[in-house]
């Protein structure tokens, strides 16, 4: 058996991921070529067949794929940790940084590791902006940006998490009335869709009372007592124990989570570092991000 690079199994990983060679090469910022290249070189290495090319299923995993991707997954890890130890140790990272992200519940999930940041880099005085404002990176009002955008702006260098996956909430007694055939419930939705009502609402609760506002900690209060139901990220309503799902179809928003900077800063350490890290504490939340968490979903309202 011939001898392999980290760098291989990063491209299988991404293809894994992914599901094709073109989506992979989206991620890892390459062209498809390289990441067939990379794979058949893989492959060849080792002597066996990683996958089975499809155009119409993508790449699936043979029986020798499966087994190595656990391991695949360690390596990942330890290839993290070296570079986590090696940015740790740097002494001369100082200076301001300001992140900006939307008032959202993946909050609680980034802070400690922005803490940890912060505890190993002291030099660096850290800014952070709540806002759902789309705060202009290119004027440096912000150096990175958490963003749920379907259309990141091309002046900006990043990295894309995951598709934003989102879903009707209400209450449990608002969910009964609605298996029971109520469709007079109130529905909450944004003071920036004032000239209309958004096609979930339209399509299925037409003649329902409208709440409109601009902030999602006033939208979960409301959504949380009882007073009507609102379209929100599977992030923000799966965790809450207040809330359920309800089974009701709405087209794909098509939204997805990036954290982004300028073009100009990908080379500034500290910006670097703390979007590194930040990548790293939000790609352990996928399942959350796209919809597949689902710790309380009724059954007859479970999605699959």
């Amino acid at each position: 058996m011939q001898s392999f690079t980290w760098d291989d199994i990063r491209h299988f990983l991404e293809v894994v991921r992914c599901g094709t060679s073109t989506q992979a090469a989206e991620q890892l910022g390459v062209n498809q070529s390289t990441v067939s290249r990379r794979l058949s070189m893989l492959e060849k290495q080792l002597g066996a067949r990683l996958f089975e090319r499809s155009t119409s299923q993508g790449w699936v995993l043979t029986a020798a794929g499966e087994r190595i991707v656990a391991a695949a997954e360690d390596m990942e890890q330890h290839a993290g940790n070296i570079q986590r130890q090696v940015l740790i140790n740097n002494t001369e990272i100082a200076g301001n940084v300001r992140l900006t992200i939307g008032d959202c519940s993946l909050l609680d999930t980034i802070m400690p590791t922005i803490d940890e940041f912060c505890q190993a880099h002291p030099g660096v005085q850290l800014q952070i902006i709540s806002s759902n404002e789309q705060l202009d990176l290119a004027a440096r009002e912000a150096d990175i940006a958490i963003r749920v955008t379907a259309d990141p702006p091309q002046n900006l260098v990043g990295k894309r998490i995951a598709d934003i996956k989102y879903a009707v909430y209400g209450t449990r007694e608002l969910l009964d009335a609605y298996l029971d055939g109520a469709r007079d419930i109130p529905c909450i939705t944004w003071l920036d869709e004032i000239r209309g009502k958004p096609p979930w609402i339209g399509q299925n609760f037409p003649a329902a009372r409208i709440y409109r506002i601009n902030s999602p900690s006033v939208a979960k209060s409301m959504v949380n007592r009882g007073m009507g139901i609102i379209l929100a990220p599977c992030a923000m309503g799966d965790p809450s124990p207040d809330i359920r799902r309800l089974p009701i179809d709405f087209p794909d928003l098509g939204m997805s989570m990036w954290v982004l900077s300028h073009i100009d800063l990908r080379t500034t350490a500290r910006v670097r570092m703390l979007r590194n890290v930040l990548v790293g504490a939000l790609e352990k939340q996928v399942d959350l991000l796209e919809g597949r968490c689902e710790f309380h979903c009724d059954k007859a309202v479970a999605v699959a």
